[in-house]
């Protein structure tokens, strides 16, 4: 859900090394207060009344605005290792460790065994209502929480990865956040109907079921893993408008420069693991795409279209009907 700071594509060395994509910038930038304040844990929390002023969150219930968000955490947690492993001053190891915990204390139950990040919170530009559960927020805290159990031996951290990977089998209807449709299976990151197929959102989701698999080697991750890689990879030509990149398979409107660039980033990345000459091409021609004058200006255009659209009445989304038997309240 955060993305906007440039994020730069790292070496990978191994769990608990560093993440995939750097987000030392954007942990920079929750520290400086971008999206809200810290609560006395060292837990930051994202204010979104002043995130969506035009449309303040409806139904925001008692406590304001504030909202601990799973993603927001998590992508925090990595940047925060990511600056500890590249030396710089600070507590980044322990602050890593307390969102970590965080995670941890909040995997709440879903059905069965499952553990889900519930967002208690409505999300306006989908049209959720709280609760909510992402797939993104899933990958990215099986990521944290894989990270830590390696780092401290804690092996609570392990068995709630291992909670958390079950959602990935559990469709969105029932509280998980899985999506079989004619063209593969999918992680969804928002829970909407039809469903969007975040780009961004499902190559997290994969990265998480990546660093699980690497960990455990177990069928499940595995299975995981070749559903989704499969579902991407025959479904990435669609995610291509020829000069820019799409944020979601439900709009044909060119992705933000932001979620652009991040695109290239994480293809750049699933190039490397797949080893696919195919999508190391794609990233290299979206990596260029900004450079190129008509790409900028086909951008523009698609980007003052949408807006008009926006103004106009901006696309309906119904939740799908999920059920969060066993989920808690939000915690802290």
């Amino acid at each position: 859900m955060q993305t906007d700071v440039t994020m730069t594509a790292v070496p990978r060395e191994g769990l608990p090394g560093p993440y995939y994509l750097d987000f030392t910038g954007f942990s920079h930038r929750v520290e400086k207060g971008a999206f809200g304040p810290f609560d006395p844990a060292g837990i930051p929390r994202v204010d979104y009344g002043a995130l969506f002023t035009s449309s303040s969150p409806a139904g925001a219930g008692e406590g304001g605005e504030l909202h601990y968000t799973p993603v927001t955490i998590a992508q925090y947690a990595l940047g925060c290792l990511n600056r500890s492993a590249s030396g710089e001053s600070g507590s980044g190891r322990e602050i890593f460790l307390a969102q970590a915990g965080w995670l941890r204390e909040n995997l709440t139950g879903g059905r069965g065994d499952i553990g889900i990040w519930v967002h208690h919170f409505p999300f306006p530009p989908y049209r959720l209502a709280a609760p909510w559960v992402s797939a993104m927020a899933q990958g990215q805290g099986i990521s944290v929480l894989l990270r830590a159990a390696e780092m401290t031996g804690d092996q609570a951290y392990r068995e709630a990865a291992d909670r958390a990977l079950k959602a990935f089998a559990v469709p969105l209807e029932n509280g998980g956040v899985r999506c079989e449709d004619s063209t593969g299976i999918w992680f969804e990151e928002f829970p909407t109907a039809p469903a969007l197929h975040v780009l961004n959102g499902f190559i997290f989701a994969l990265l998480g079921i990546h660093d699980h698999l690497l960990v455990s080697g177990s069928a499940e991750a595995e299975r995981f893993w070749t559903e989704g890689t499969g579902t991407l990879l025959g479904n990435i030509g669609r995610f291509d408008l020829g000069y820019w990149s799409r944020y979601d398979l439900h709009r044909r409107v060119a992705a933000s420069h932001q979620y652009h660039h991040l695109h290239h980033l994480q293809l750049e990345v699933l190039a490397d693991l797949l080893d696919s000459d195919r999508l190391h091409r794609l990233a290299a021609r979206w990596r260029n795409a900004p450079g190129q004058g008509i790409a900028r200006f086909r951008y523009r255009i698609s980007r003052h279209l949408n807006g008009l659209r926006h103004r106009l009445g901006r696309p309906e989304y119904r939740v799908e009907g999920i059920s969060l038997d066993g989920a808690g309240g939000e915690r802290s």
